[in-house]
Parts: C-alpha cells; sequence; structure tokens
C-alpha cells in the first residue's frame, strides 16, 4: 500500500483554531503532524483532548479514501501488466511451430485471460471513473472520488463519465460543474448513458429556443449552487 505524504485541513476547521491562543494551536497542529507520522496521541490538556478530535476523525476518513484509491490503482496496474503479458506470450506461441505446445499455450493463455477478465469485473466503473478524472480534469482527491463514486449507486458509471466528458467539453473541468449535471440527471431518475444522452439533446435542443445567454449563465449558476447543497446531504 502506497504510503500517504500529506493530509488536508479544511477551511471550515480554521473557525476552531482562531479561538484558541497562538500556544494551544501550535501545540495542536504539532500533535495532528505527530498523529499523521506515527498514529499516536500526544498527551494533551483536556481542551485541546476535545478540539483534536473532529481533527483526526477527519485524518482518518480521508485516509481510508486515499488507501481504497491507491488499492483500485494497483489493481487497475496489475491487470494491464497481466494483460501485456498475455499478448507478448501469445506473440511468442503465434511464431511456435510445434502444434502440441501451440495448443497447451493457448489454452494456458486463455485461463489467463478469464482471470484478468475477472479481476477487471471488480470496480471496474470506478476504475474508469478515476482514469477519466485524471486523464482529464486532474488528480483525483478522496473529496472527489467520494462525490463521483457516490451517484453510483444510482446510475451507471458510464453516466457519471459522460457528465465529465460534458464538462470538459464546457470547458468547465469542476467537480461542483460535474455535480450540477449529475444531480440535475439524478432528480430526473436517468440510470443509463442512453437516457443521459437522450437528456442532453433534449436540453440543447430547448436551450437554443428559449434561452439566452444571460439566462444560461443564471441557470449554471444555480445549479452549481444546488450542487453545492446537495453534496452536503450526500457526503454527510
Amino acid at each position: 500500500m502506497a504510503k500517504k505524504d500529506s493530509f488536508l485541513l479544511y477551511t471550515d476547521q480554521k473557525a476552531v483554531i482562531d479561538k484558541l491562543s497562538n500556544e494551544q494551536a501550535g501545540i495542536l497542529i504539532k500533535a495532528i503532524y505527530n498523529y499523521v507520522e506515527t498514529g499516536s496521541l500526544n498527551t494533551l490538556d483536556t481542551t485541546l483532548d476535545l478540539v483534536i478530535t473532529p481533527f483526526i476523525t477527519t485524518i482518518d476518513r480521508d485516509k481510508r479514501k486515499y488507501e481504497q484509491i491507491s488499492e483500485i490503482r494497483a489493481k487497475a496496474s496489475k491487470s494491464r501488466q497481466n494483460k501485456q503479458k498475455i499478448a507478448n506470450d501469445n506473440k511468442c506461441n503465434d511464431s511456435d511451430n510445434d502444434s502440441d505446445t501451440d495448443n497447451e499455450s493457448d489454452n494456458d493463455s486463455d485461463n489467463s485471460s478469464s482471470d484478468v477478465i475477472v479481476s477487471d469485473s471488480c470496480d471496474d466503473g470506478l476504475r474508469k471513473i478515476i482514469k477519466f478524472y485524471e486523464d482529464n480534469i486532474g488528480v483525483i482527491t478522496p473529496y472527489s472520488f467520494e462525490i463521483l463514486s457516490s451517484y453510483l449507486s444510482e446510475m451507471n458509471a458510464d453516466v457519471v463519465i459522460y457528465a465529465m466528458q460534458k464538462a470538459v467539453d464546457s470547458k468547465i473541468r469542476t467537480l461542483a460543474y460535474i455535480k450540477s449535471i449529475l444531480n440535475s440527471w439524478s432528480k430526473k431518475g436517468i440510470k443509463t448513458l442512453i437516457e443521459a444522452q437522450e437528456e442532453s439533446r433534449k436540453f440543447k435542443e430547448k436551450d437554443k429556443k428559449d434561452e439566452t445567454e444571460e439566462e444560461a449563465k443564471k441557470r449554471k449558476l444555480k445549479e452549481l449552487e444546488e450542487a453545492e447543497t446537495d453534496d452536503k446531504c450526500r457526503v454527510c
């Protein structure tokens, strides 16, 4: 498992730190770093012991998400390596004139291919989502991963990827914009790629007929605000 050499502090936690004295804040930050590096907590006074608890909870949560993403990436990498090895083995088998050896090698390759396909089927949708995001949006964070994977309980992975594709096409490569698209589809009960594409087609037609440029801007802003609101409910 890859070692995580960083952690996140969130802006909403600053309000807690601001209420501490400079000395207390320094002790708290040092205690947080010690916990991240060693997994153990410094001895703190009663006040700081209470204050540090939500920080530790958040760090542990983010660490679990990071480990989950790292595991998916490792499995995907191993699967690609296995496929490449099978492809290379098949090339060697094709050049072998011994028919008995060929038949035996073919059988071995078939079995290996089956193992790879079974391996690929596990979290395959998540792998595709992570790959598309990192190829086109940026490095996926535990927070982004949690948000995008949460939609898989109600729609196909291809729908999530299609939403990301629309964000790229619109040159608005943000998680908030992707969420606004997915939330809109979720409210309409869209579950498959075909349904999402049809909805997108209808929206474009309506947009051309009825919506001015100013109205389009207002709609997008409203969708982003709704996405933020829905996100708080989705994550908690």
